[in-house]
Formats: structure tokens, sequence, C-alpha cells
């Protein structure tokens, strides 16, 4: 009796624990740009990346490790074997919530001769933050946290500026690791030395001291691109050329040998420059003493990236030879959109010779529309297909200006399979009218049977673009009413047309930067819209975190429940998604505030929502934008929904045996180049995680539940385009 009710209570609980909306990355999906495939199209987009290189997955094989400032989002993309030249990787957004909390910059460098790399990363206060791969010890990708604050023999801490990227790299050839930093003020670079093999005889431990506070004897000035030579660090004031300063402007560094003479040279970014200097070192290991200084740097095809660039040594094509990858480092004043060059070495590892090779390295194989992107679903043609209309922030054009514009991705696949095309990055000539941060919103405000356009944007007012085009046919939009009905929120709105209170009307929700949403009713007509305020705290919703003094609201009101009810999702800008519900009846109440980390979706800060059935499922689907300039699809999955979402119905996997006791099986029958990582989840009957692992995707995966308790187990199967469910029952 006691084993029946056990049973029929399991039953109950996993037949209802996924019975709600559960949606997981949509990346099959096909998008097209100029004839080529976008091989990682819903990676996010790049802004202000830095690069590193990492095994994640245990092949022996490094990864690329990519971490950019816009959000603080660190990104993994996998090595691809299979690519010709070398340079393909694949997103593997499985990894990137392995990595600990990360601001400012982040290095991956082994810093204890262990073969795996570790993490070095900025703190609040200008400090260095210290975490251990611990791969090696538990036969998975795990970073404990070894120094909170990283500090020298004098228990004074390290300083590297937030906005600076250091150089972490062995200095003197001794075999661990060295630190290189502008100091506090600015001008000359602090050589913090390694003391391990020193101390203990072994490269395995962090003990800094400072040897040298004028490394290079070379300084660099304040306001402008240049750097002096044959400096001592002496502040008299007589010396003309002397640029000590009380403050930081801003630099990113590189230490690297460049000429096999066993010395490491420097290469050096600044806030107000859009080049890489290269400084020649005339010293030796011991002795850095810079003799030169070449501001067009390669010299073959310098660095030009509007603004503060930086710049990375990592073997991008797995020759060998370590390449070179620049990218800009400043945020919101940086190159956006084509800002990642990449120079492969065609040299050799002492002596390289680095040529140009593309300017948008990742971001070609991206949806990549700059700064910020507003995402929205909206048939441009008729053909009852959804296509992606995509606003954003702004390309960058120069340090004060940026062109905003709307992309347009046709969908050219069908109602069940969408395949998406870039149409324009123009549409409807939305740059012509010199707006900032576009977000588009659709429908027909005007009962002529097309759907209409509203434009909000940074200034806080909306712009009305009437579509004449008539039933059925393409798009036309022109602008009919700037500034229309004279509604401001402030700045950043984000428009939703949406009938909030079922009258058959579309009344408007906006956003804004303030993280509060306004709520216009439509007290007009079909034919003749008239929005009239009724609240600026609709449902009391306010998105701004504690201390904080902007959200960045973005609403989207829709039913996504299974009963019809209004749910109000809302994007923020921490990247993270507020759920509201109580809002049928209750318009002018509060809301039930249900989850500020909606399925735990994050893809980076500034979050976009639209919503729509992609795949005429019959169910919602979601669609992220982030402040990278990319998008994210996730397909919402029904309980029924227990098949691979690949394009290979032959896949297949089975768990044995089962019950089990000691150990667990899991065969994977099918193509497995459908999918690169394959993680594993068990679940016990309480809800709790009791086991998560990510696995190279094998045919054969062996698990190991000796120490389990007995039960019912829900495991989860999960990769960039798989998810399944399956019970298994373990019995000791």
């Amino acid at each position: 009796m006691i084993k029946t009710i056990i049973f029929a209570f399991l039953f109950f609980f996993f037949s209802n624990l996924y019975s709600q909306q559960n949606f997981i990355r949509w990346d099959s999906i096909v998008v097209t740009s100029s004839g080529d495939t976008l091989q990682n199209a819903f990676a996010g987009g790049l802004n202000f990346p830095q690069f590193s290189t990492i095994d994640v997955d245990g092949n022996g094989i490094q990864d690329l490790f990519v971490f950019d400032r816009s959000g603080n989002m660190p990104l993994v993309f996998l090595y691809d074997e299979n690519n010709v030249d070398g340079t393909d990787y694949i997103y593997a957004p499985i990894y990137d919530t392995l990595f600990p909390k990360m601001e400012g910059w982040t290095l991956l460098v082994d810093c204890n001769n262990d073969g795996q790399k570790d993490i070095f990363t900025s703190t609040s206060n200008g400090g260095i933050a210290v975490y251990r791969n611990d791969m090696a010890l538990y036969s998975k990708l795990i970073f404990t946290k070894t120094s909170a604050l990283l500090k020298d023999t004098t228990q004074s801490f390290i300083y590297v500026s937030p906005w600076d990227v250091p150089a972490i790299c062995d200095v003197d050839n001794d075999g661990d690791i060295d630190i290189l930093t502008f100091n506090i003020g600015g001008s000359t670079i602090e050589y913090y030395k390694n003391i391990s093999v020193e101390t203990y005889g072994l490269p395995d431990s962090l003990i800094f001291e400072l040897a040298d506070a004028c490394w290079g004897k070379f300084e660099e000035a304040f306001g402008n691109c240049d750097l002096y030579l044959n400096k001592s660090c002496k502040t008299a004031v007589s010396d003309t050329q002397f640029f000590y300063n009380d403050r930081h402007a801003g630099s990113t560094e590189l230490a690297i040998d460049l000429d096999g003479d066993r010395d490491k040279d420097f290469l050096v970014g600044d806030l107000i420059c859009d080049n890489i200097s290269m400084l020649t070192n005339g010293g030796d290991s011991s002795s850095a003493y810079m003799s030169a200084v070449d501001t067009q740097f390669p010299d073959n095809y310098p660095v030009n990236i509007p603004q503060f660039p930086a710049i990375f040594s990592l073997d991008v094509n797995h020759d060998g030879l370590d390449d070179l990858v620049a990218a800009p480092n400043a945020i919101n004043i940086s190159e956006n959109y084509t800002g990642v060059w990449y120079y492969k070495n065609t040299g050799t590892s002492s002596i390289p010779n680095y040529a140009f090779s593309t300017s948008s390295f990742l971001q070609n194989e991206m949806i990549e529309v700059g700064e910020g992107a507003n995402i929205s679903f909206f048939d441009i043609n008729a053909d009852s297909l959804l296509d992606l209309i995509i606003g954003n922030y702004g390309y960058h054009q120069t340090s004060a200006t940026y062109t905003s514009e709307l992309s347009c991705y046709e969908n050219v696949g069908t109602k069940n399979i969408p395949v998406y095309k870039l149409i324009t990055r123009d549409y409807a000539s939305i740059a012509s009218m010199q707006f900032l941060n576009v977000y588009p919103t659709f429908g027909d405000i005007d009962d002529d049977g097309d759907d209409d356009m509203i434009i909000g944007e940074s200034n806080g007012n909306i712009h009305l673009y009437t579509n004449s085009s008539g039933i059925g046919k393409t798009a036309n939009f022109a602008l009919s009413n700037p500034m229309y009905q004279n509604i401001d929120v402030g700045q950043y709105s984000t428009p939703q047309l949406i009938d909030v209170n079922r009258d058959q009307l579309l009344d408007l929700l906006i956003g804004e930067r303030n993280g509060n949403i306004n709520y216009y009713q439509n007290t007009g007509t079909t034919t003749n819209a008239i929005f009239t305020l009724v609240s600026d705290s609709f449902g009391g919703v306010n998105v701004c975190k504690a201390g904080e003094v902007s959200g960045y609201s973005v609403p989207c009101l829709t039913e996504i429940d299974s009963v019809g009810n209004y749910t109000l999702l809302v994007g923020t800008e921490s990247g993270y998604i507020y759920q509201y519900q109580n809002i049928e009846n209750n318009l002018e109440g509060i809301f039930s505030l249900v989850d500020t980390m909606y399925q735990n979706i994050w893809e980076g800060a500034r979050s976009c929502i639209a919503i729509a059935d992609l795949n005429n499922d019959t169910t919602l689907d979601l669609g992220i934008g982030n402040y990278r300039g990319g998008v994210t699809l996730y397909k919402n999955l029904r309980e029924q929904d227990s098949v691979p979402i690949v394009n290979d119905s032959s896949l297949f996997v089975s768990i044995y045996p089962n019950p089990a006791a000691g150990k667990v099986n899991i065969k994977i029958t099918g193509n497995k180049n459908n999918f690169k990582t394959i993680q594993v989840s068990f679940v016990n009957a309480m809800g709790q995680l009791v086991y998560q692992n990510i696995f190279t995707a094998n045919y054969l995966i062996p698990i190991d539940v000796s120490k389990f308790s007995s039960g019912v187990y829900e495991v989860e199967l999960k990769s960039e385009t798989y998810k399944i469910n399956q019970k298994v029952m373990i019995m000791k």
C-alpha cells in the first residue's frame, strides 16, 4: 500500500513538473546573409569582446572563450574540428553558465602550471580576482575562487583599472605567471614579479612583489596617443615631457615576444586612440627597456578600430602559431559591428608575421546589429510567415554619433520550419530619421486591414508609420505622425500595441529607462485611435534593481498560459526577464511578481522580448534581444514534446538498466552531428537537482548512480538543439 501511494505521488509530481511553459534554446533555425548560412546566427552578437582559449570539454583541444563588456557576458565557442581553414567555431551556450560572475575584464591563463586555464578578472575596486580551474580534480569544468583580491608581498592589492586590460604572462621566462599593469596614475607600467619559483621551486603559486615601478622605462601621455621613451619614473615638474598623472585614462596591454629574442615587447591601446602601438624591448627578460615605438602595428595592415582597441594573442586556427585578435574596448563609444579584427600568423612562433584576415571575426557568423537588439515579429509581405524585424540602439559611426536602423530578416521557410534571410539593414528607411534606439511594434490602428508600425526611441517619444499597402500586400510604411499624439515617457520608449482591457481596441504599453511601464488606453475607435494615459505605473511594475536608477523596462503582455489569461513578461537592464501575473480584472491594481529570472533565461544586458508561434505548433515561442546586438530564439516545449528538436528524426535516446542500482547507461542512436555536447541532469522526487554534468556528445554515456537514494528520478538530456526528459528508477 505504501509503495502504491509513493508511486502515485511520484507519477503526479512528474506529470505536473513540466506541464507549464518550458523553453529551450532554438539554434537550429537557418539564417542566411548575402547567400551565406550563419553558423552561429543566435550567438547574440559582440560589442566589446576579450579573447582567451580554454579546453572546456576535456578533449585536449583549446576552445575559444569570449568575455564581452556589454553585460559582462561569457561566451564559449567549441573548436569545429571539421572546418577547412581552422577558424570555425560553434557557439556552445551550455558552457557559459559554468563560469563565475565576472566583470570589467577577464583573461584566462594557466597560473599554477597544471595545464588548465584559470580565470583572472576585475573587481569593482580595481583589483584582481582569481578562480582556479579544477577540471583535473572533478573531471568537468569547475572554477574555485582562490583570491578575491590579489595582493603583493607588502599586502597591497595589485591595481588594474576596470577599464583596462592588463598583461598577464611569464615576463621573465622563469615558468610562473607575472603581471604588467599601468599604475593608478596611468602613465607607467608596474611589473609584479611572481616569486613562486624562487620561493618554492615550483611555478604553481601566486606570490607577487613589485619588481619595477617603471617597467620598460617609458611613459604614456594623458590626453593624446604619445608614448615617451627613456623615462625613469621621476616626478620632477621641470621635465616638460613628463606625464605622471593623478588619474588613469584607460589602456590595454599585451606583452609578447615579437622578434624572437626571448624578452617581452609591448603592445598598447589607449582610450582616445584607434591604433595599437608597438614598443620594442631593447633590454632583456629581466630588465626591460623600450627602445622604439611603432604606432602603425601591424605594419602590413595597422589596427584602426574606433575607439580604444585591445589586442589578444591566441592560436585561432590551431596551426601551433599564436595569431592576433583586436577588438574595441570602450563601452558605448567604440565600434560595435565590424570590430573584431583577426590577424593570422603566417610567420613562425619566434618571428611572427601577422596577415590581416577579417574585420568581423565571429561577428560575420551571427545576427549582428551593432549595439542593442530590439526584436519583433511581423509579416512584411503578407505570406502568412512571420518575419524578424530588429531595431537597434545604433551602429557606431564616430565617438559621438550612431545610426539607428531596422534590420529585416524575411522568413523564406515554411509555417512549420522558419528560415530567415537578411533583406535589408534599413527597413522603412529609418536611418534617415536619425533616431536612436529604435524599437518597433506593429498593429492595425486604423482598421484598414493592414498593420501599421509605431517606433519608440531614446527621447521617449513614439512615431507612427502608416502602412498604405492594403490587405494581402507587402507592407509600405511611411512616417505619418512624428511625435505621435505628443506621447513622451521620458527616455527610451519601448512600445507594445495590444488590447490590454479586451475591448477590441489596441492599447499601448510603453516601457522606459526608469523601469516602470506606462499604460495608454485607446479611448477612440477602431478607425481613429486616441491613446489616453491611464497609469505611468502599470501594475506597480518597476524593474530597477535595488540602489539603481534605471531599469530599461520592455513590456511583453501575452496570453502564454494554457487558459488564455494575460502574463506580463518584462525585459530589464540586467538582462533577466521579470514575470508578472494577476492581471485579468486587475488593471488598476498591483500585479503579482512571480519571477525575476523567468525560465533562468539570461542572454546578457538589456533584454528585449518578442513572442509568437514560429513553428505552427499552437504554442508561443520566445525571441530575446540583448545589448550586444544579437538575438536568441527559444522554442516552447509542451509536455508531449518528448522527441528530439533536431532535423534528423531518427535520433533516439534510451536509458538502461531501468530500474538501476550502480550505473545507468545513456545510449544515443542516430546522427550525432546534430549536437556537440550533452548536459545530463538528474532531479529527484522533491524537485532537487542531485546531479549535473556536461559531456562531449557520445553514443554511450555511463553515469554512476551508486550514491543516489532509492526513488524515481527525472533525467533531462539537453544540448544546443535537443532536449528530452525520461524517468529512471534507482533501487538499492
